[in-house]
């Protein structure tokens, strides 16, 4: 881009590093920032674009809103020939399209990710504001396994996307995140936006493949949350709805075996989409350009045919054996019975089939010649037998004289002589059982039941206090905190919404505070503000943990909203700073954790503020 390079100083104090990325007439860069000496993400487009003062509007819109999910607005400017947007640096994150495309992800994680995403633009959704683009590239993970999503209001600007009425702007982006589990669990793109690097998702009338039908592992509520999303007019209706129908999902990364992607067979040339019968096989999910993507069987033919040679190929299994009539051809062979009308074989069908072919018949052959040879050594036995020797009627004492029986070969001796000794060791083996379980079930009368009932008596207190032991051994943890917002229902909701999540940045010496009020009742505007914490669904905290710079009046509430209606106060203290501890009950569980300042003291210059530098929640 004009203006930009490596080198380039913004704003007097942003040093360009390197270009990261280039898409739809904007490019993005790595930089230093000079003045505090950090690492920066600056996003540019040309000073002259028509989307300029949009973006930078729209950038200082995505600035105000604070949540531990959403990547922070730190800057925005203009310079002679650009104007950018200086966001946080997050080093070493991945984006969700690199996590499909190098190994995959858990259908867990990619409840947990899409989780996060959805409860972070509903937060933002409350206060008006949208993404309304969401692509596998702005969704990323760090290193610490903590997802982060870029764009907001932002990337409906670069995209061109016009305002759109709230309903239609919070249903917009509840397809956006059911289209990224889509993504998580298949690695594919199903939507006809910018699909961050993926390739687009295999199609059927009406939609696209189901994640169940293309991937192995794919958890029953999405795979339905992404058929009633994607192919028809259905799903949630906001990102928070598609957050409470995903719930509850893991508070840390999810580490396993991931989604597998099913290799796709061959379609017929020409075919445009796939029908809905054929998608539902493993065997047939995609179009022929993913397929010829998928598949990497056009050198295979010749070394196939040269290593297997014609002879050794067996025919394709019977009719009768697949479950109907097939007719087959020599270049068709069946590969499942449910995509056997769809599916024909190109040169890496019949290759593949071949190798198939083959090795099924290498098995059948070792197991046919090993049944040949075992009826053979029964037949020599049975021969050598006087018993089973056949009658001769023209014997002089009605039977026939004995043949001498053909010796057995070396292979038939060796597998008789192997049946004999596996027969032996079997015996052996339950002959052994047997006699080590002889009177262990049995009861004579010999034993005392009042010793044995006083036995266990005096055992069940030691298992009682070893259970006691393993169920107390369990330590609290800190529990995710998602976001810490401030609580002025009596005013503006604003009191310093900036530095709120400085209360859970591990931080101790920075923290919130709120605005300077003249008494010690808030000036008589209000009965008191606060803050509130945002754990996440289904947890249970046990512990809250706060630290005061200052001297304050407080009370701690815990419920399941994020207000004081219907939260359950936990304990209050008054003119106190320092660490402070409140425990949880047991019987009271929630959500939100609020902190509520019901009295303000003047500190060393004077001012009255509600302080909170750090905030511990464990559970």
């Amino acid at each position: 881009m004009r203006g930009v390079g490596p080198g380039t100083v913004l704003g007097g104090r942003y040093t360009m590093r390197e270009r990261l990325a280039q898409d739809r007439g904007t490019e993005r860069w790595s930089a230093a920032d000079t003045t505090l000496s950090r690492g920066v993400s600056i996003l540019v487009v040309p000073a002259d674009d028509h989307r300029a003062a949009g973006l930078l509007d729209a950038a200082r819109r995505a600035g105000s809103v604070a949540h531990a999910v959403l990547v922070r607005v730190l800057d925005v400017g203009e310079d002679d020939e650009v104007a950018y947007v200086v966001e946080e640096e997050l080093a070493e994150a991945r984006t969700l399209a690199e996590l499909v495309t190098d190994g995959g992800i858990p259908g867990d994680e990619v409840r947990r990710i899409t989780g996060e995403v959805a409860a972070a633009l509903e937060s933002a959704r409350q206060r008006g504001m949208h993404h309304l683009d969401l692509t596998p590239a702005d969704v990323v993970r760090t290193p610490d396994g903590e997802v982060r999503v870029r764009g907001l209001e932002i990337a409906a600007v670069r995209a061109g996307i016009d305002a759109l009425d709230p309903d239609e702007a919070a249903r917009r982006d509840a397809v956006g995140v059911v289209a990224l589990a889509y993504a998580g669990l298949t690695g594919r793109w199903p939507l006809e936006n910018a699909s961050g690097g993926l390739p687009a998702a295999s199609r059927v009338p009406g939609g696209v493949v189901a994640p169940a039908e293309t991937a192995a592992g794919v958890p029953r509520d999405l795979d339905a949350l992404c058929r009633l999303t994607l192919n028809g007019d259905e799903g949630p209706t906001s990102p928070g709805d598609y957050a409470r129908q995903v719930a509850p999902w893991p508070s840390r990364q999810v580490l396993g075996r991931p989604a597998a992607t099913a290799r796709p067979a061959s379609a017929p040339e020409g075919t445009a989409e796939l029908p809905r019968a054929a998608a539902a096989s493993p065997a047939v999910t995609g179009t022929p350009d993913t397929v010829a993507e998928d598949t990497d069987l056009e050198d295979t033919d010749a070394d196939d045919a040269e290593e297997v040679g014609q002879d050794d190929v067996p025919a394709a299994p019977p009719p009768w054996l697949l479950g109907e009539d097939l007719e087959e051809t020599e270049e068709y062979r069946p590969v499942a019975p449910r995509a056997r009308e769809e599916a024909t074989s190109g040169p890496a069908g019949g290759a593949t089939a071949a190798g198939g072919a083959a090795l099924a018949g290498a098995a059948a052959r070792v197991g046919g010649r090993a049944g040949t040879l075992a009826r053979r050594a029964v037949d020599k036995v049975t021969e050598l037998s006087p018993d089973t020797r056949p009658g001769d009627p023209d014997g002089p004492d009605g039977t026939s004289a004995a043949v001498p029986a053909e010796p057995l070969s070396h292979d038939e001796s060796k597998l008789a002589l192997g049946i004999v000794i596996a027969f032996l060791i079997v015996a052996l083996v339950i002959g052994i059982i047997g006699v080590s379980r002889i009177g262990s079930h049995s009861d004579l009368g010999l034993t005392d039941s009042t010793t044995s009932t006083a036995t266990t008596t005096a055992s069940s207190p030691s298992a009682s206090e070893e259970s006691s032991t393993q169920e107390g051994s369990s330590e609290p943890e800190p529990l995710a905190i998602l976001k810490v917002e401030p609580y002025d229902p009596q005013g503006d909701n604003a009191e310093n919404s900036s530095i709120a999540p400085k209360t859970y940045d591990g931080d101790t010496s920075t923290g919130w505070y709120s605005e300077n009020y003249l008494t010690d009742e808030f000036g008589g505007l209000k009965q008191g503000v606060g803050l509130i914490v945002d754990l996440g669904p289904n947890k249970k905290p046990q512990d809250v943990r706060l630290d005061i710079p200052k001297n304050v009046d407080l009370e701690v509430y815990v419920g399941p909203d994020a207000s004081l209606e219907g939260a359950r106060k936990i304990g209050s203290k008054k003119n106190v700073k320092g660490e402070l501890d409140f425990p949880v009950p047991q019987k009271v569980s929630g959500q939100y954790i609020v902190v509520w300042y019901t009295g303000l003291h003047p500190d060393e210059d004077g001012k009255r503020r509600a302080w909170l530098n750090e905030v511990v929640v464990t559970g």
